[in-house]
């Protein structure tokens, strides 16, 4: 794995951008969740790369947060 923007995230990142994810309202997350799934979707019968699937669960991740813990959202 040459590319950075392939590489997959590490905890230190992944723990970064769910704090960061965290602070936005619930409309924004929802987006970013949306484009997260649409950059998952294997194309030409190429899987995503793991840095892809790690950030849509890390959005994943935040929303369940916010449900198990009845965060209020906008």
């Amino acid at each position: 794995m040459g590319d950075d923007d392939e590489a997959p995230l590490t905890r230190e990142q992944i723990a970064r951008q769910q704090n960061e994810l965290a602070k936005l309202s619930e409309p924004a997350v929802l987006e970013t969740l949306r484009a997260s799934y649409v950059d998952c979707a294997p194309v030409g019968g190429k899987l995503p790369s793991p840095r892809a699937v790690q950030s849509f669960l890390a959005v994943w991740k935040v929303l369940w947060r916010w449900n198990e813990n009845g965060k209020p959202r906008s």
